[in-house]
């Protein structure tokens, strides 16, 4: 969350600082041509590519758009004083060895005054908007520390620094179990077995292990309860993965937060900000073409025909499954006759409560179209895993250890597992456990031609008919 929250601040800034830059330039062109004075320095379109480059050098030598410079507010300020003096001196350095001494020096000074002020009011407005929106949407991202070795201590100083977008709630003992202890830095250190249950009750979604954990098969346990509670388990101590088993180190994703090197057990590309943003545009893009274009005339005919055979709503809801196992409320089209059992019951091959309009709609995958306003409402995805009732989320998380990895991503109209044959009744727990595996798999390998793959998939299934689907 905090990751987002960044690459955001950043994107706006580079956008921001751009159009300062060229807007800024082609002001004093117009206004002192209206004069009648011609300003050598901005003559030609060349020189406009010349202060852009010229301000993409001072900035990448300056480390100004750096994920650690947006991270801390002082910062910001510094690197942007360092960018501009540099941006300054290049730009004068070139004025003076293309034009002469004759150039306008008032005119120039007047430009690089100007521009000081309009930068350092937009990293002012933007902080404040940043600041307002983390308040607001509750974007700080909740975390925990297991540890407290020296960098332990320092990657909790590193999250105080950038306390807008992180917020360390506890730090946890490997030392001594049970007890409670203060460390150095007056900061107090609770028991290891208290982690997950304090993490679960207080949506913490990540926990950082800062030093290493010798008890393999402790380690092995804590990490499947993590899971199993939506919590990302990361390794910040280059020993720390040593007492994780071989086989879970299989996925292990590396990359770096200031000079922290971060391991994670799973690939997860969709942790990425920017393949979140294409994910993300792609589905309203996607939804939006669909209801615009189809359920603009599907919806009132469905709803007609479903009036006309039975009494009841058009739409069915139901709380369902979401990301990181929050509840959102599911929308289909109502393809059964009232009956109290919907909630508990999975529809079965001859169920007497389905309609023979809904039997269609089933079989058609008509009934699913509803969840592209869960797509626009940002609950769903496309493609994602299928949301599963409550009920069978709370039973098969019990008997299947990787199940909850599967919430690590917002459910989907449509998945790797459907279109590979999974989808339907499930009978017994070995199905299940295959829609999982897939679903996984689905979330360790995103791209975004899988997700154009599965949706091609999809419709290819649904022309050819689906026998699973009744």
């Amino acid at each position: 969350m905090g990751n987002r929250s960044i690459q955001l601040f950043r994107l706006t800034f580079i956008i921001c600082d751009f159009v300062i830059i060229n807007v800024c330039l082609l002001c004093f062109h117009l206004v002192f041509s209206i004069s009648g004075i011609e300003l050598s320095f901005v003559a030609d379109n060349n020189d406009y590519l010349m202060y852009n480059v010229a301000w993409v050098a001072a900035a990448v030598f300056c480390d100004l758009y750096a994920y650690h410079t947006n991270a801390v507010v002082k910062l910001i300020y510094k690197n942007t004083l360092k960018t501009f003096l540099l941006f300054s001196a290049i730009v004068a350095a070139y004025v003076v060895h293309s034009y002469g001494m004759d150039e306008a020096v008032q005119v120039l000074f007047a430009y690089f005054v100007t521009l000081a002020v309009l930068l350092t009011l937009v990293r002012i407005f933007n902080a404040y908007v940043l600041d307002f929106v983390i308040k607001k949407t509750r974007l700080t991202q909740r975390i925990a520390i297991v540890g407290h070795s020296n960098n332990a201590v320092q990657l909790a100083d590193y999250f105080k620094e950038q306390n807008r977008l992180y917020s360390v709630e506890k730090m946890f003992d490997l030392e001594e179990p049970g007890k409670l202890s203060v460390g150095k830095d007056g900061r107090i250190i609770n028991p290891i077995e208290n982690c997950i249950e304090f993490a679960r009750k207080n949506d913490i979604r990540e926990i950082y292990f800062a030093s290493p954990y010798r008890h393999s098969d402790e380690l092995t346990s804590l990490l499947e309860t993590a899971e199993k509670n939506c919590v990302r388990v990361k390794f910040v101590d280059k020993h720390a993965l040593k007492g994780v088993r071989p086989g879970r180190k299989e996925n292990v994703r590396l990359h770096y937060m200031d000079h922290f090197q971060v391991e994670s057990l799973r690939a997860e590309p969709l942790d990425r900000y920017r393949n979140r943003i294409v994910k993300r545009m792609f589905d309203v893009v996607f939804s939006l073409l669909v209801i615009v274009l189809v359920l603009s005339w599907l919806l009132p005919l469905v709803a007609l025909l479903i009036k006309l055979e039975s009494k009841g709503p058009v739409f069915f809801t139901q709380l369902r499954s979401g990301r990181n196992n929050r509840p959102f409320m599911c929308f289909k089209f109502r393809s059964m006759f009232l009956n109290k059992y919907s909630d508990d019951m999975q529809a079965t091959r001859g169920d007497a409560r389905v309609t023979r309009v809904g039997s269609f709609l089933r079989r058609t995958s008509l009934d699913e179209f509803p969840q592209f306003f869960n797509v626009l409402k940002g609950d769903m995805s496309i493609v994602g895993p299928r949301p599963h009732m409550l009920k069978h989320t709370e039973k098969y998380s019990a008997i299947i250890s990787e199940y909850m990895v599967r919430q690590f991503l917002k459910p989907g109209i449509t998945g790797w597992a459907q279109v590979r044959g999974y989808r339907g009744e499930t009978k017994d727990t070995l199905l299940m456990e295959k829609r999982v595996t897939h679903d996984i798999w689905y979330m360790e390998n995103w791209k975004l031609l899988l997700d154009f793959k599965i949706v091609l998939y999809t419709v290819v299934n649904i022309l050819k008919g689906d026998d699973s689907v009744f």
